[in-house]
This record gives C-alpha cells, sequence and structure tokens, in this order.
C-alpha cells in the first residue's frame, strides 16, 4: 500500500476452480486426428515440457481406451441379458406352443387312448407301406425285363429267362 497499490487476495483453490483454469489448457493442447485410410488417430499434446506432453497424451490414450472398453463390455453384457431373457420367453413360447398342439390332437382323435403320439397319417402310411414294398419290387422286375427284351437281336427271344405274367 506504500506505492498505491493493493495486492490481489490469494486465491483458494478448490476443485472447481482447478478444473476451470486447466480444462481450457488442456483442451488448447490437445490434437487429434485421423490417420487417413486406418482406424487410427494421431494425438498430440501441446506443452513447454517435452516429458509433461508425453505423459498427459500417453494418460489420455489409455483412459480413452479403458473407457471404450469399459463401455463395449457393458454393452455386451447388457446384449447378453437381452439374449438370455430373450431365449427364456421363446422357451415358454414353445412350450405353449407343444400344449397347443397336444391339445389339438388329441381332440381331433390324432392320439391314441395310450398316449401315444402317433398321427393318423403315420399308421395309414404304416398300412400302405407293404404295397409300396411290392410295387418297388414289380417296377425293378420290369426294368430287368426290359434290359433283357432290349438286348434281344432278330427277334430270338428264346434267351429270355422268363415270361411277364400282369
Amino acid at each position: 500500500e506504500k506505492l498505491g497499490f493493493t495486492p490481489k487476495p490469494a486465491t483458494v483453490w478448490n476443485d472447481t476452480l482447478l478444473a476451470e483454469a486447466l480444462v481450457g489448457r488442456f483442451m488448447n493442447g490437445i490434437a487429434v486426428q485421423p490417420v487417413p485410410n486406418s482406424r487410427l488417430i494421431k494425438a498430440s499434446f501441446t506443452a513447454q515440457d517435452p516429458e509433461l506432453a508425453a505423459l498427459v497424451v500417453n494418460t489420455w490414450v489409455k483412459v480413452y481406451i479403458e473407457e471404450d472398453r469399459t463401455a463395449r463390455f457393458e454393452a455386451a453384457q447388457n446384449t447378453t441379458a437381452w439374449i438370455e431373457s430373450r431365449a427364456t420367453e421363446l422357451r415358454k413360447n414353445v412350450v405353449a406352443a407343444e400344449r397347443a398342439l397336444q391339445e389339438f390332437r388329441e381332440k381331433n382323435n390324432l392320439v391314441s387312448v395310450q398316449g401315444s403320439t402317433q398321427a393318423l397319417s403315420t399308421r395309414q402310411m404304416e398300412q400302405f407301406m407293404p404295397s409300396v414294398v411290392e410295387a418297388r419290387v414289380k417296377l425293378t422286375q420290369l426294368e430287368s425285363a426290359y434290359q433283357e427284351m432290349k438286348s434281344v437281336k432278330n427277334n430270338d427271344y428264346t434267351s429270355v429267362s422268363w415270361v411277364m405274367s400282369f
């Protein structure tokens, strides 16, 4: 006060004031640029002290990578939880659909009294199976006879091993 100068009161630093003072300097010093034709970035920090610049940019990149990893892990956990929930819901739907199908079978007499799930069409197929086998055997015989007849030369059918009957 002797010279007419009034000293400024000392600043009492707290987290908010400190953050406000440093964030602007930090944001002005940090630079991030994409590397063309890649998925990489170039990160740098400008400071008078090269060791401080390296420490700041390396720390910033490490924090970014960890935050990104955490976000991806949480997204994967959320996706897994959703898939498990959806699978449980779908299992319930399958059980309900199977129950409805069983009720339909019973209502329409497609299930035997003993509770077998053998449908009417399956029983009909079993009844016709011997006829199908017999038809296949006859077809094989006819194909064989046809090949024999095709091989006959000069209308000499004496070499034909059997006579067909229908």
